[in-house]
């Protein structure tokens, strides 16, 4: 049931960077949205003491849509 969750979440994340493309304010959504669920997925790997190579990709796809929803903000303010 989580992972159909969690599958959703994603798909609503992508479909708010889609309409980004239209209105500049579901990008930040979008990004939080994707970044956070990448941040509980890193969480998860290291709770279940995953080997490092399976915590590497949602770490760095969580910090790369962190820090690039933070520097749009950063732009729009």
């Amino acid at each position: 049931m989580l992972r159909i969750v969690t599958g959703l979440v994603e798909i609503l994340g992508a479909i708010a960077l889609v309409i980004g493309f239209f209105d500049d304010t579901f990008v930040a959504i979008g990004g939080l949205i994707i970044g956070s669920t990448m941040l509980g997925a890193t969480g998860v790997h290291l709770m279940i003491k995953d080997a490092f190579k399976k915590v590497l990709p949602p770490l760095i796809i969580a910090l790369r849509a962190i820090s690039l929803t933070l520097e749009w903000i950063l732009q729009v303010l």
